[in-house]
């Protein structure tokens, strides 16, 4: 008989493979996403963070991101991985949101109010933005180099300095009256 485990995570990527997180924690990669043909198993014994994992990205080089619940961020590279915690400079290590920028970097929201962490060229930095969206639960950069935040405190926009760190930076909550 089968064992079954439940599934926390699901990630289609550009080559047709299917990416499931578990419960239990680990990934399984399945090639062309045939579950009778999983392609290889990652977990804590390949650098992977512990626990479960809920949002993924496949970034455009490739990259797998991995949002642990609890214990940080796990980025994939060619079949290794390797665990950024809040002491590599995550701003908390229980990840609600991944998503990539046009330039490659790639934003991170947690649970916890720190702010928005930006990893760029594998080194994380914490985005503390006065007035800002406090914790992320969704990312969007428009056309013209804005942030676009949903958090616990609402819908936020942010100029593009927010994400070049400046001080002058600022957000915008956006409520119902904005239409």
């Amino acid at each position: 008989s089968r064992v079954r485990r439940a599934a926390t995570g699901l990630l289609a990527t550009r080559n047709g493979d299917l990416v499931v997180s578990w419960n239990a924690g680990g990934i399984t990669r399945y090639r062309g996403a045939r579950l009778d043909r999983p392609g290889f198993d990652l977990g804590t014994r390949d650098g992977l963070c512990e626990g479960r994992f809920g949002p993924m990205l496949e970034g455009r080089d490739g990259t797998l991101w991995l949002g642990s619940h609890e214990h940080g961020l796990a980025v994939v590279q060619g079949g290794r991985g390797r665990c950024l915690r809040a002491g590599d400079g995550l701003g908390s290590e229980r990840i609600t949101a991944i998503a990539e920028r046009a330039d490659g970097s790639v934003l991170v929201g947690s649970l916890d109010a720190a702010g928005i962490t930006i990893v760029e060229n594998g080194k994380p930095r914490v985005l503390l933005s006065p007035g800002g969206p406090g914790r992320a639960f969704a990312f969007s950069e428009d056309a013209r180099g804005r942030l676009w935040v949903t958090s616990d405190r609402g819908v936020f926009v942010g100029d593009a300095g927010v994400l070049e760190g400046r001080a002058s930076a600022r957000w915008r909550q956006i409520d119902d009256e904005d239409g």
